[in-house]
């Protein structure tokens, strides 16, 4: 992916729980952020995992901050690999971070890739505003 620039964009690659996509979520479900990226300051790629309860309320997080410069001047490769134990998070086949796998992260998720704008941040969008996706492969064993 080559990401916009812009202080109001929030591009994302991401998973989210089967049960997460639901209106009506009726058991806590994963997300885990591959990537998010803030406008605000576009050398900063963020992997976060969230645990969300039916009611909307967050369960559980973690996060760490990776330095990536020229994420928006060229393309990178973000991946991750969920195994039983941990979840590994990678920038152009480099492990950046790790966590735990909590059991909800081990169920069905759903690829995500989506540019957010403004939301919270500077609205302050060149327009036209343009996130570039060559490819998304996901495996399972």
């Amino acid at each position: 992916m080559q990401l916009p620039a812009g202080a109001g964009v929030w591009p994302a690659f991401w998973l989210d729980g089967v049960n997460g996509i639901c209106k009506t979520r009726t058991t806590n479900s994963a997300e885990i952020d591959i990537l998010e990226a803030f406008g605000v300051d576009m050398t900063k790629a963020h992997e976060n995992t969230h645990i969300w309860a039916p009611n909307d309320s967050q369960v559980s997080a973690t996060g760490s901050v990776t330095t990536q410069a020229g994420m928006t001047t060229g393309f990178h490769v973000y991946g991750c690999l969920i195994n039983a134990d941990f979840i590994h998070f990678y920038i152009d086949g480099f492990e950046v971070a790790n966590t735990p796998t909590l059991p909800e992260e081990a169920l069905p998720l759903y690829v995500m890739v989506d540019l957010a704008l403004g939301d919270g941040f500077p609205i302050d969008i060149p327009s036209p505003t343009r996130m570039y996706v060559d490819y998304i492969r996901a495996y399972a064993p």
